[in-house]
């Protein structure tokens, strides 16, 4: 529900907002400051030696001392001016992930050797897809991915499908917000209906952050407030919430919504604006592939959806619900006309992707 943006709420988003921008310089800038700390300290505790050579023969340990002071310098300027071409382990797997996800997606759509039943397709696909995705973000962090798809009877989004990581309930509905807000939802719901990320930083403190790209910066907005409880609370170990809306451009201004893509982490606040545009992406691979299912069921029988519900996962490794989709009917994968506002690691997730 949204409230009035003042008192206690608004310094509650300043201060978020201050310790935000402080671990995104630190993340950006840190190597920075410490070669920069580094160099002050050679040259206080190398200075006065330096200064008596001239003049006098140099031994071994002088030439020594020179070198490194240099070296020092040299690695200065190079952390802060050079031409660095090394990437972040996170980019490396986030690049490889699209490339398996295209290379799936292309079969999914288009390969002579596909699975013909659609359903099983599409199961198989999104199962491999939320354990891909959910082991890219946020570095070495251990996330959980899901998938809300809307109910057209209940109209409220319904978890369907899982990673094998994720301990989430078996059933969990969230109600879209009316246009007054005072139907009470979550995250899931407010990003589903604004076709926006919404970003949870604490789940204990309640408040939800819309968040769009402008001028190549994700700026937040006033936030919202609203939490539906899990049933048994025991499923929610988690303190992070990001949620993508998984729609697909329709026209100028306009997405056609399919689902709602969940990642969660027990980790406090780990999620940074390069984790919005790689779940960005990955939601729009998503929302390609529900469209395509949508298309090609839309000249068979409805027997093709999936209908399987989830079921408790019993391998001794997961203790979660089992990836399985739950119910969809025809028009769970018909699209809503709405505004666009704004616009076992990586290598075990890959062999995840049947090969061909």
């Amino acid at each position: 529900m949204k409230e009035g943006f003042g008192g206690d709420r608004f310094w509650k988003f300043s201060l978020w907002i201050f310790f935000k921008k402080r671990q995104l310089f630190l993340r950006s800038h840190l190597s920075h400051l410490l070669v920069i700390v580094l160099g002050i300290f050679v040259i206080i505790r190398e200075g006065p030696e330096i200064a008596r050579m001239p003049g006098h023969p140099l031994s071994g340990l002088d030439w020594l001392i020179l070198i490194i002071t240099g070296a020092t310098f040299v690695s200065v300027i190079w952390e802060i001016w050079g031409n660095k071409l090394s990437t972040s382990p996170q980019e490396i797997r986030f690049a490889t992930a699209m490339r398996v996800l295209l290379a799936e997606l292309e079969i999914f759509a288009y390969g002579k050797d596909k699975e013909p039943n659609v359903k099983k397709r599409l199961e198989d696909f999104i199962k491999s897809f939320l354990d891909l995705t959910s082991e890219t973000l946020c570095g070495k962090k251990s996330i959980a991915a899901g998938l809300m798809l809307l109910n057209p009877n209940t109209k409220k989004l319904e978890l369907t499908m899982a990673s094998s990581a994720a301990d989430y309930p078996i059933r969990l509905e969230i109600p879209l917000p009316d246009d007054e807000n005072k139907t009470m939802t979550g995250p899931a719901g407010h990003a589903y209906q604004r076709v926006k990320i919404i970003y949870m930083p604490l789940k204990s403190w309640g408040y939800s952050f819309p968040f769009e790209l402008s001028e190549e910066r994700w700026e937040p907005s006033e936030p919202t407030t609203g939490w539906i409880l899990a049933s048994p609370p025991d499923k929610e170990k988690f303190h992070s919430v990001l949620c993508i809306p998984v729609a697909l451009y329709h026209e100028k201004n306009k997405k056609d919504r399919y689902a709602v893509l969940n990642f969660s982490t027990k980790r406090l606040d780990p999620f940074v604006t390069r984790d919005f545009l790689m779940a960005e992406c990955f939601a729009s691979i998503l929302a390609q592939a529900l469209h395509l299912a949508k298309q090609e069921v839309g000249s068979e029988s409805t027997e093709t959806l999936p209908k399987t519900q989830p079921q408790p996962n019993t391998s001794p490794q997961h203790d979660g619900m089992a990836s399985k989709t739950a119910e969809m009917h025809p028009t769970d994968l018909h699209p809503i006309p709405t505004k666009a506002i704004g616009k076992k690691k990586l290598r075990g997730g890959r062999r995840k992707f049947k090969r061909r």
